[in-house]
């Protein structure tokens, strides 16, 4: 995906909604990140620390099983922060729970294509 693409996505979203912030949180930590989808839907609250330098990290097991740590930059942090405030879940959200879950709480497994998001 390019930049242009990229832009075009995030600035259809409508963050009114829930699973908008949702998946605009999602977009922003894969784009952002460069870590690939599959990792990022396995994130949970707790693996996101801050660093030495103050900034947010998470950890994230490779192809090859080595484990990287990635930069999360403030804006896709601040994203994610809001997607669960306006979930409702900033307040009660556990260590070992799931970030991003599909409307009933469960996981997700997978990135909402172009198409959804358009509609």
């Amino acid at each position: 995906m390019t930049a242009t693409e990229f832009t075009a996505i995030v600035e259809q979203i409508n963050l009114d909604k829930v699973i908008d912030n949702r998946d605009y949180a999602l977009l922003m930590t894969v784009w952002y990140t460069g870590c690939p989808a599959s990792q990022v839907l396995k994130l949970r609250w707790g693996d996101i620390k801050k660093n030495f330098n103050d900034n947010y990290v998470f950890a994230y097991q490779d192809r090859a099983g080595e484990w990287n740590d990635i930069e999360l930059p403030l804006q896709t942090y601040q994203a994610i922060r809001r997607y669960l405030q306006v979930a409702n879940r900033l307040e009660t959200i556990r260590q070992e729970d799931y970030i991003f879950t599909a409307s009933d709480r469960t996981r997700i497994f997978r990135i909402p294509s172009k198409k959804t998001l358009s509609k």
